[in-house]
């Protein structure tokens, strides 16, 4: 994996190659970064280490959600994954974004409702927070899933 000799990574994309695999690496490097630095707004010595710890935790599971989607694909066809994993992401994210206000509503509901616990707090955002990442990746594995059955049916 190239880091900095850009130059040569460009000559290996171009003539085709790398591999699937190659490329998934680049997508999960670019978004544990993302995930550990890309959500600091502020100056990050005034963040709590309990955010720092949440960032590692979602950038894990980001990781890992893209490795199982890559090893879906793979299963299902194991072909042009950065392709699928980039267009059905837009479907995925759409109902993504549904089902984490549903949710959001229902823990507040039971939460500030029936146990009289604050939604502020930081553990209950992580909660929510590593919940609906996993979901992210399980719909999308499953999009990824379905599309490489219609290639095998085919």
């Amino acid at each position: 994996m190239y880091i900095w000799k850009t130059g040569e990574l460009v000559a290996e994309l171009s003539k085709g190659e790398m591999t699937q695999w190659e490329m998934a690496q680049y997508l999960i490097a670019t978004t544990v970064v993302w995930y550990i630095f890309g959500g600091v707004y502020y100056d990050p010595s005034d963040i709590e280490i309990s955010e720092w710890i949440i960032s590692l935790i979602l950038a894990a599971i980001a990781a890992t959600g893209i490795y199982y989607c890559f090893t879906v694909n793979r299963k299902y066809g194991n072909k042009d994954f950065i392709v699928r994993f980039t267009i059905l992401s837009w479907p995925t994210t759409i109902r993504w974004i549904l089902i984490a206000v549903a949710v959001y509503i229902l823990m507040a509901i039971v939460f500030r409702g029936y146990l009289k616990i604050s939604t502020d707090s930081l553990w209950f955002v992580a909660l929510y927070e590593v919940s609906l990442e996993a979901t992210y990746f399980w719909i999308l594995s499953n999009y990824i899933k379905m599309t490489g059955v219609h290639v095998k049916e085919i």
